[in-house]
């Protein structure tokens, strides 16, 4: 079972807060609407998006677990495969050409 998704979250918050941008903004700065009605439509926003983005998020896939990606999942992207490889005999010889 997928974990929910918090609605005090930054997603959550950040998303209601950029639909209901101009009512906050006539309600802060505009004056022409009462402040507390705009703080209740930011609060129904973030209702309604928390409640669309947990819709969205289950139909995402599941990520994989660690069990799976210690299995060798063919998915998993390994970063180290393009670093070059050392020989093993001559591995003894890469130190610092530097060092004294």
């Amino acid at each position: 079972m997928r974990d929910t998704l918090n609605p005090a979250s930054g997603p959550v918050l950040a998303l209601a807060a950029l639909i209901v941008s101009p009512a906050l903004w006539h309600g802060m700065v505009g004056g022409d609407l009462p402040l507390d009605v705009a703080l209740s439509r930011y609060l129904l926003a973030v209702v309604g998006c928390w409640l669309a983005l947990e819709v969205f998020v289950q139909f995402l896939p599941a990520p994989a677990t660690a069990r799976e990606r210690a299995d060798g999942d063919a998915t998993v992207i390994d970063d180290t495969s393009v670093l070059p490889q050392i020989p093993a005999e001559t591995a003894e010889y890469a130190t610092d050409p530097y060092a004294s």
